[in-house]
């Protein structure tokens, strides 16, 4: 079932404002007619099929990442409870990389701080 949006708009060749224009929603088709000079414009949209499953993979790679970073976060914070540490993403401690993992800071003498990266090797 295809479902199409009406509607007017302006001719872009003699400027008329009440040219017909229809949109149809589900293949992104789009037509205008001028009714006072006869100009008509059709246009298809593309989808590369191919370029947006690689894109939606990496983008399910790189939330599984995040969903992982947040999980070893609280993992850490369970576990070292008592030390007086701060952690924060990389991206909020603003390490220049654009791997995800956390960085773990530690107020002892020492002043250590370790960073954890999390990389899908597979």
């Amino acid at each position: 079932m295809m479902v199409g949006v009406q509607d007017r708009a302006k001719c872009p060749k003699c400027g008329y404002k009440d040219a017909s224009t229809e949109f149809q929603t589900r293949n992104g088709e789009e037509w205008l007619f001028c009714g006072r000079c006869g100009y008509e414009q059709h246009t298809t949209a593309v989808v590369d099929r191919v370029r947006s499953a690689k894109v939606t993979k990496k983008v399910k790679r790189l939330y599984n990442q995040k969903k992982y970073v947040e999980a070893i976060r609280e993992g850490v914070y369970d576990q070292l409870e008592d030390e007086d540490m701060n952690m924060s993403t990389f991206q909020e401690a603003g390490v220049l990389t654009n791997n995800k993992g956390l960085v773990l800071g530690f107020n002892n003498d020492n002043k250590d701080e370790f960073q954890i990266t999390v990389v899908r090797v597979r």
